[in-house]
């Protein structure tokens, strides 16, 4: 805003803090106005005694600052969590991503499972080849044809 639309917006303040004044000094009653008046001087002192807010935050504090009104903390998080009845589609995404992680072979290298079962299921045919000789070399290839190539 230039000056003149600051002065003129500062005039419009002015007016109608003074028509609330006046407004107020012809409707209420004596004990009323100290009232409000003590009220306004306790909301200024305690206004007074905030610590006053650093003049430039730089960019990572305002975000910090604005990051904190939404933080909430994970055990009320999961107690608002378990209050809650589960909805059907939650019920339901539970559901298939259950049967898609049993029907996934997981590597062991993912894992860190080191069991039998678990290093046998990461075979492979190139693999398994070079440890059982008497494997087919092409399983697609025999199917087709049906001579074998013998080196």
């Amino acid at each position: 805003m230039d000056e003149q639309s600051s002065r003129r917006w500062l005039e419009t303040i002015n007016r109608e803090r003074r028509s609330k004044d006046a407004w107020k000094e012809k409707y209420l009653t004596k004990e009323e106005l100290e009232r409000l008046r003590e009220e306004q001087d306790a909301i200024s002192r305690a206004e007074a005694e905030k610590p006053q807010a650093p003049s430039k935050l730089s960019e990572r504090e305002g975000m910090l600052k604005r990051l904190a009104e939404y933080e909430v903390d994970p055990a009320v998080e999961a107690a608002e969590l378990a209050s809650r009845p589960m909805t059907t589609y939650e019920a339901a995404r539970q559901r298939v991503a259950a049967k898609v992680d049993a029907s996934r072979p997981r590597s062991h290298r993912m894992t860190q499972d080191l069991s039998t079962p678990s290093l046998l299921r990461d075979v492979g045919p190139g693999l398994w080849i070079s440890i059982n000789p008497g494997a087919p070399r092409h399983p697609r290839r025999e199917s087709i044809c049906p001579v074998r190539w013998q080196p």
